[in-house]
């Protein structure tokens, strides 16, 4: 009997004959391709194989941290949500991100670069922060896939793949716009038949700048979102554990959902 063979990003797969290849070379000569046509989708998926560091993701762990906030990453409930309650070094923090996405290097990679924006809104702009104690990460970027799936009109699956190919920039629109709770628009831009680039996703806001929505209190909206998700959580909780059912729900960590 074969016993099972485990093969890691240095694998030779000896695709060459002038010489071996190791996936992470092949995933490296990949980045490169996909940097160039800006497929921010696989940027993410691939940054996070190769463990390509977040700039300051440790030193925004710290600032939020300073401005006594407490902070989560992951969905709950635990011990999938992971808390942070003290700053920590880079190398313990990502395994601690790797540990709450439950392996999946896409939402892994999304969850620091969510930790490094929310820190760089906190140190510019406080104020956005003043009625939320408590970051949970795992559900601000489930409430942006929510928010995405509204506004596109498209199923979970498509928000998430969405979400997932926003570029940097427009990530952090979506975010700013979530926290504020300024009106947004949202537009899938028309790329010619035979692109390679995958169509765009832009944010952008409506009506004049600073209008919010009377109905629309930025944090407040998001916290009310968070207790709605976590209220049907604990909810569908309490059924499938009297009828022996499964939970349903959108779950950025579920198949359906990824």
């Amino acid at each position: 009997m074969v016993g099972r063979m485990v093969r890691g990003p240095d694998w030779d797969t000896e695709l060459y004959e002038e010489g071996g290849a190791t996936v992470r070379e092949l995933l490296s000569e990949l980045y490169g391709k996909v940097g160039e046509i800006r497929h921010w989708g696989l940027i993410r998926y691939i940054s996070g194989i190769l463990r390509k560091k977040v700039e300051a993701l440790d030193e925004a762990c710290t600032d939020l941290l300073s401005y006594q906030k407490h902070l989560t990453v992951g969905l709950p409930p635990e011990p999938r949500e992971k808390t942070i309650s003290a700053p920590l070094p880079y190398e313990a923090l990502t395994k601690l991100i790797d540990e709450a996405s439950e392996g999946d290097m896409s939402i892994s990679i999304l969850t620091q670069e969510i930790m490094v924006y929310l820190a760089m809104y906190m140190r510019t702009q406080p104020g956005l922060f003043a009625e939320m104690f408590r970051l949970r990460i795992g559900l601000i970027i489930q409430v942006m896939a929510t928010e995405l799936a509204h506004s596109l009109r498209c199923s979970a699956e498509e928000a998430t793949e969405g979400l997932m190919n926003l570029s940097p920039s427009a990530m952090k629109n979506l975010l700013h716009h979530i926290l504020s709770g300024k009106e947004f628009g949202v537009e899938r831009s028309v790329r010619p038949i035979d692109s390679n680039v995958s169509p765009a996703i832009s944010i952008h806001e409506i009506g004049a700048v600073g209008a919010t929505k009377t109905e629309r209190t930025g944090i407040m909206q998001l916290k009310s979102e968070i207790k709605q998700v976590e209220f049907r959580r604990l909810s569908v909780s309490t059924e499938s554990q009297t009828s022996g059912g499964h939970p349903s729900g959108v779950d950025l960590m579920s198949p359906s959902f990824l």
